[in-house]
């Protein structure tokens, strides 16, 4: 029962980093974007 517990909060650490790593992307890919030459 204690392993399906650990594993649930790994998931969703990684869920977590995830969402985080999505964030960066995406804000990095508007600064991106907006320095293209319109």
């Amino acid at each position: 029962m204690i392993k399906l517990q650990e594993e649930r909060q790994s998931l969703t650490q990684k869920a977590i980093d995830l969402k985080n790593s999505n964030q960066k992307l995406q804000k990095e890919f508007f600064e991106l974007k907006n320095l293209e030459p319109k």
